[in-house]
C-alpha cells in the first residue's frame, strides 16, 4: 500500500502533466512503428501510453486500430469499447466499434453501434 505522502504526489497537477507528456511521447512512438508495419510494437507503445494516461482516447483510438490491423477484433472490440466509455459522443468510436462487430458477425451489436453514430453525427 502507498504512503500517504506519495498518493498525494501522485495525485498532483504537475505529477499528471508529466505522465500526460510521457503518454503523448508513446503515442508518437506508436504511430512510428505503426507507419513501418511494427504494428504490435505500436500496440506495446499505446499500451503503455494508456497505463500513463488512462484517459488517453488518442491511445485507445490508435490501439483500436492496430488491433484491427491484425485482424485480432475481440481485443479491437474491448479497446474500442473503452474509447466510448471516454467519449460516448464520439461517433467514430461508435463506427469503429461497429466495424470491429461487423467483423466478429456480431449483427446487432454492429447495427446499435452504426444507429448510434448516425445518431451522433446528425446532432
Amino acid at each position: 500500500m502507498p504512503e500517504a505522502s506519495s498518493t498525494a504526489t501522485n495525485l498532483s497537477p504537475s505529477n499528471n502533466n508529466a505522465e500526460t507528456g510521457m503518454a503523448a511521447g508513446h503515442i508518437k512512438r506508436g504511430c512510428d512503428l505503426l507507419k513501418r508495419g511494427d504494428v504490435r510494437g505500436a500496440i506495446s507503445e499505446f499500451r503503455q501510453a494508456t497505463e500513463l494516461d488512462p484517459k488517453s482516447s488518442e491511445a485507445y483510438g490508435y490501439m483500436g486500430r492496430a488491433y484491427e490491423e491484425l485482424g485480432q477484433w475481440d481485443e479491437a472490440v474491448q479497446i474500442y469499447k473503452q474509447l466510448v466509455l471516454l467519449k460516448p459522443d464520439d461517433a467514430k468510436a461508435r463506427y469503429c466499434l461497429g466495424t470491429v462487430y461487423k467483423n466478429l458477425c456480431q449483427w446487432e451489436e454492429a447495427v446499435r453501434s452504426f444507429e448510434e453514430a448516425l445518431r451522433l453525427t446528425s446532432k
